[in-house]
């Protein structure tokens, strides 16, 4: 896939040129992580991986794969890498981005409305589409 969308390659380029979210990038690469492994795993304070997640979630460089719902009720989000490898070319004064897309990836949702549209379906889907975690 080349990228053609303007918001997308300053958003990898920006986070590729940052190595914290590079290690965040690298951690969701072969698994969906909650923050909080996500956290423990990269060394990252909590409020600079919440903020590199949203960033990247909001331009498509991470994916929420999956809601955990804790027996107390508690709701948390795996999230995982959306890439797989990436590429970026220069020729003649045009610059190019080819990323390989995770094949790992199943997003259900990236938004606080998509999780609260899954969570309203929960009557008509079965409890597979969650992980509950005692």
């Amino acid at each position: 896939m080349t990228v053609d969308s303007v918001t997308f390659y300053n958003a990898i380029l920006h986070s590729l040129s940052d190595e914290q979210s590079m290690s965040i990038i690298n951690c969701t690469r072969d698994t969906a992580k909650s923050m909080n492994d996500i956290i423990q795993e990269t060394q990252i304070s909590r409020t600079t991986v919440h903020r590199k997640i949203n960033f990247m979630v909001k331009n498509g460089l991470l994916v929420v794969e999956k809601f955990m719902v804790a027996s107390d009720g508690k709701k948390s989000k795996l999230f995982r890498s959306k890439l797989s490898s990436i590429k970026i070319k220069h020729e003649r004064n045009n610059m190019f981005v080819i990323i390989e897309e995770n094949p790992k990836v199943m997003p259900i949702a990236s938004t606080r409305n998509d999780m609260e549209n899954i969570l309203a379906l929960d009557k008509l889907r079965n409890d597979s589409d969650y992980l509950f975690v005692k």
